[in-house]
């Protein structure tokens, strides 16, 4: 945001007619700034700037690399990409935040940037109500209720993390307003945490624990607490598609099972075709293959479908193979594809196998995070983070 208060949009457009003319649409709007080449924008970027449009098939620096070396550079400004260029696999692993078909009207390119900024606001948000609610919970941890009750400092935590529940739960009213599906996820007692039976359309949930904790069975009984009209899709890179389907009709019975992304390597090793329930990778590593792998188990759904669950499983397995940018750019990819199709992710995630800056990076993704922990009976306990009516405190499972 720059000193006008009014939000910064870039426009990275080669031809200059079409620049000028978006530059007279937003005006007014929005402070605009123009570049004529990937190399322009570049310059130009800064960490004002709030949305970026950037044409795809530019001269010298295509928008491909542009964005490619934005998100290199660590800016969080959303980006649609503008462009005539209609859209195939390859931008599974491309960090965008929407797709306008050229040409645009100018209805379409207001509406893109207000969503895109809402997002933007809403995941500020959400970072910051997670950090607040790990710093109470470190003083409520050290410090005593006569401690806690005489801190200014306390109260003012308190006072933030009240007003943040109440614009978070202002900003779910908001979009719950422009969504296809209307009727929440049932969670059941999956998590038995209180407030925590359903969550609404187009949220993400990343199960986060250490070894050994059940993070891939619970998982996959989420997976299984949908109705009957729901679709289910499961990627496996850790155990063979053909298991992992008899591992959720062991937990439910007069559900389908779930169709499944296998990119376990078992395709590399032998003749495998590819079946309406099953999709074969060849390696965790081809993140792009696994995109393609769940656009295809989507498209076989069919619009109709009452809903659809999406898991990871698990995403410390795709980081043994790929860098924590490239993970972070699929995974911006598939959430976003959940939020804006009003499905439900799940993803799960080691967090002591990783660095802690990748692991919040990657966090940072979700809606909510169910933390997993070994209990000091041996056995599991739960608690949810970033869901507004669910408590923060553990609970056995």
């Amino acid at each position: 945001m720059s000193g006008t208060d009014d939000p910064v949009v870039l426009v990275v457009e080669d031809e200059p007619d079409v620049g000028e003319t978006y530059e007279l649409w937003l005006t007014g709007d929005y402070e605009v700034r123009r570049a004529a080449s990937g190399a322009a924008a570049l310059e130009t970027l800064d960490e004002d700037v709030d949305v970026v449009l950037l044409d795809r098939m530019m001269p010298g620096m295509s928008g491909d690399e542009v964005l490619a070396e934005l998100r290199e550079r660590g800016y969080d400004a959303r980006v649609a990409m503008v462009t005539a260029v209609d859209p195939d696999f390859d931008i599974v692993e491309m960090g965008f935040d929407d797709y306008v078909t050229k040409p645009p009207t100018r209805e379409t390119l207001v509406e893109t940037i207000t969503d895109l900024l809402e997002r933007s606001e809403h995941a500020d948000r959400v970072r910051e109500y997670r950090s607040l609610l790990s710093k109470r919970a470190v003083l409520e941890t050290e410090k005593s209720e006569a401690e806690l009750a005489e801190s200014d400092a306390y109260a003012r935590l308190e006072e933030r993390i009240e007003a943040l529940e109440r614009e978070l739960e202002a900003d779910e009213d908001r979009l719950s307003s422009r969504r296809v599906r209307t009727d929440a996820y049932d969670l059941g007692e999956v998590v038995p945490v209180e407030g925590f039976a359903s969550v609404d359309p187009g949220t993400n949930v990343l199960i986060s624990g250490g070894r050994m904790l059940g993070k891939e069975r619970l998982a996959l009984e989420l997976l299984a607490a949908g109705s009957e009209e729901e679709e289910a899709i499961a990627v496996t890179p850790d155990t063979a598609g053909s298991r992992l389907r008899d591992s959720f009709g062991s937990i439910t019975e007069g559900l389908e099972r779930p169709r499944v992304v296998d990119c376990t390597g078992a395709s590399s090793k032998g003749s495998f075709d590819d079946t309406d329930d099953m999709k074969y990778v060849g390696s965790p590593g081809d993140l792009t293959g696994i995109g393609i792998g769940i656009v295809k188990c989507t498209r076989d759904v069919g619009e109709s479908v009452g809903g659809l669950r999406l898991a990871v499983l698990s995403l410390s397995t795709l980081l043994r193979y790929s860098s924590p940018d490239r993970v972070f750019n699929f995974l911006h990819t598939v959430t976003g594809r959940v939020s804006a199709a009003d499905y439900l992710g799940i993803a799960t995630l080691d967090p002591s196998a990783h660095d802690p800056q990748d692991v919040n990076t990657l966090s940072s993704q979700f809606d909510v995070v169910v933390e997993l922990r070994e209990a000091d009976d041996a056995g599991r306990e739960a608690r949810v983070v970033g869901h507004h009516e669910s408590p923060r405190t553990w609970k056995a499972l």
